[in-house]
This record gives structure tokens, C-alpha cells and sequence, in this order.
């Protein structure tokens, strides 16, 4: 289920052919919140989903892991081997890994976010990489649809694709995240 290769527990799913990737109201508002709160920052996390192989990655948590130096080794593999840990012990997988890049214009899928989903993808082959739209958290967070904010790829080859993300349940109120991007 982890990154860290330290650590031993590695469930892994087959990939899918036509998977729907779905996310919690819950995880989305962490990724978004984690975002707003260090808006002139870097920030990353990990994605978790119950370990299923029915054709859909369901991410039910996303757990924050570093915001400032997000490529710090030590901290990410140290947070991983815990975060591996939790995993096995709920029967959940790390279904991917989202970043937010630290330039307002800049939602690419960098070199970080890449090799970090490679690394995922190796032990949950229908891993993602969920990107932040930035511009979007800052300038049009309650016109666009929660899904809109953040972008999700899959590793197809050697290639990333983008794929849909579905909110699962209902809608969100973003009055919280608004407020996170008004007093920072």
C-alpha cells in the first residue's frame, strides 16, 4: 500500500481497464483546506481508498504530508512508513498523491509529482496524481465545481492522462475554504 520501500506490506490491485475515480467530500475538503492554508507554498499529501478491485478508486482520506520543501526524503519516507502502517491495519491502499505547486499559474505535472505517482502506481496499479488547480482555489473557488479544483492523472504507458474525478456524495459548501484564503 505504501511508497516507502522499507516497509513490507504491499496490497496491490490489477489495474482496471476502465476505472471511475471518485473522492470524499471529506478528502477533497483536506486537500483544498491544506492548499488555502499555505497559499505561497508548495504542499503534497497522500490519497487512501479501500482496497477493492471493482473498477473504482473510492479516495476516502487524504492525509497532508508536507507543505514549504515538499521533496524533503527523510520527512516523506518517515511520514509514508506511518502512513503504511494505518494502511495495512484498515485494509486501505495509498490510491495516489496530490500536490499543489508553490506559483499561483502553475498546476503542471512536474518531475516531483510524476516519480512520486510511479512510485505509487508500483503498488496500486491504478494509482493517481491529483494536482491542485491553484488559480482556481485563489480566484474562483465558489464558482467552480469541486472537482474542477483539482486535476487528476493516471499513468498510461509512459505518458500521464488525465482522467475525471466524480465527487462522491454530496455537494460541498466551500464557505470554510473561502474563509482559509481570506485570512492568510
Amino acid at each position: 500500500c505504501c511508497l516507502s520501500e522499507t516497509v513490507g506490506h504491499k496490497s496491490c490491485v490489477t489495474r482496471q481497464p476502465t476505472m471511475t475515480y471518485t473522492i470524499s467530500r471529506s478528502a477533497l475538503y483536506t486537500v483544498v483546506c491544506h492548499a488555502c492554508k499555505y497559499p505561497t507554498a508548495s504542499v503534497n499529501g497522500v490519497l487512501l481508498a479501500p482496497a477493492t478491485s471493482d473498477g473504482t478508486v473510492s479516495i476516502t482520506i487524504a492525509l497532508p504530508m508536507c507543505h514549504s520543501t515538499i521533496s524533503l526524503a527523510p520527512v516523506m519516507e518517515t511520514g509514508l512508513m506511518l502512513v503504511d502502517a494505518y494502511c495495512a491495519e484498515k485494509n486501505l491502499v495509498i490510491a495516489g498523491y496530490y500536490q499543489g505547486n508553490e506559483l499561483l499559474k502553475d498546476s503542471d505535472l512536474g518531475p516531483l509529482a510524476k516519480r512520486l505517482g510511479e512510485k505509487s502506481a508500483s503498488y496500486f496499479e491504478n494509482a493517481c496524481v491529483m494536482m491542485v488547480q491553484n488559480e482556481k482555489l485563489q480566484t474562483k473557488i465558489m464558482d467552480s465545481a469541486p472537482a474542477d479544483l483539482v486535476e487528476t492523472y493516471v499513468k498510461d504507458g509512459a505518458d500521464w492522462r488525465k482522467v475525471s474525478l466524480r465527487l462522491d456524495g454530496q455537494e460541498l459548501d466551500f464557505s470554510l475554504a473561502k474563509l482559509c484564503t481570506s485570512t492568510t
